[in-house]
């Protein structure tokens, strides 16, 4: 786990003695800033920070511990009793060289925090600019079938482009999730919103695609309905021509004189009943595939 910036942007090493020895409030950790402090227990103190210390750079301490440890730890030296002034200026020393390993490490990590949120902010910022070039020249033209431009190449394009981002989305939340722990909390309540808000726009804009989508397929498949209705149009008119020329036929055969003409007819009324029923099986079958495609359309949402 990564510490915590307890004081802001300005390490210990920075702060004035007299800034570390503020009392607090309440007594934590055993001491009791406003009396006097063994320096026996004060030892303890330290003692027990080291292993606080190592128990946090493990994962099984929270940073904060630590602080809260320093702090007191700090506090405690304005009123702690040392039989020597050397005594107390090596104890000094040595919370002086761990609190400056815990700065240092503190800096390490927001180092190493900043190259992580870096990286996925890269990321984010491909995604923005994988999506928009197609997004902003044709959603306006969705509705009015994308403003009379090449609908499939555009929408082809648009796919690709969003299938870019969508590659830089998922490599911005892969490295957010395997490096959670390596982020400071600073960092991780900026770029955690953002990855959200990335991942809002990007799948708003990938529905919005397969809108544009739908609604291409939805047209092509009313186009393709209505030349299937017109093409049986003619169908009918063709049926309801031969039809009439079948009843003519018919009335021939009624008024034939000779039996030759009349075998003649009926030749031709075989042919002409084989030209029907193929126009009617052809009727049948556009009927049919006018329900498939009205059924397709149908299905689209």
């Amino acid at each position: 786990m990564t510490p915590c910036r307890r004081f802001g942007a300005r390490s210990v090493r920075a702060l004035p003695f007299f800034c570390w020895v503020v009392p607090s409030k309440a007594a934590d950790n055993g001491y009791s800033p406003l009396g006097t402090v063994d320096h026996e227990d004060h030892d303890e103190k330290l003692a027990e920070l080291a292993s606080i210390i190592d128990a946090a750079e493990e994962g099984d301490a929270p940073w904060k511990e630590v602080w809260a440890s320093i702090k007191s730890i700090g506090e405690a030296f304005r009123v702690v009793r040392y039989p020597t002034k050397q005594a107390k200026d090596e104890a000094w020393a040595r919370y002086r060289a761990m609190v400056d390993a815990v700065v240092e490490q503190r800096d390490r990590a927001n180092e190493r925090s900043e190259e992580i949120v870096s990286e996925i902010q890269l990321h984010l910022d491909r995604v923005c600019t994988s999506k928009s070039s197609m997004f902003g020249a044709i959603v306006d033209g969705v509705v009015d079938g994308l403003a009379g431009v090449d609908e499939e190449q555009s929408l082809n394009e648009w796919r690709d482009e969003l299938l870019e981002a969508s590659d830089e989305m998922r490599a911005a939340q892969e490295l957010y999730s395997t490096s959670k722990g390596e982020i400071v909390g600073k960092h991780r309540h900026d770029i955690g919103p953002a990855i959200h808000r990335t991942k809002e726009s990007l799948d708003y804009e990938w529905e919005t695609y397969r809108k544009a989508r739908r609604d291409l397929w939805r047209e092509r498949l009313d186009e393709r309905i209505a030349k299937k209705r017109e093409y049986l149009g003619h169908l009918w008119e063709r049926l309801e021509t031969r039809r009439a020329h079948m009843d003519r036929l018919e009335g021939m055969h009624a008024d034939a004189k000779s039996d030759e003409f009349e075998s003649k007819v009926e030749e031709w009324m075989d042919e002409e009943r084989e030209r029907i029923e193929e126009i009617e099986s052809r009727i049948t079958e556009v009927e049919g595939e006018i329900g498939e495609l009205e059924s397709e359309r149908d299905t689209i949402e």
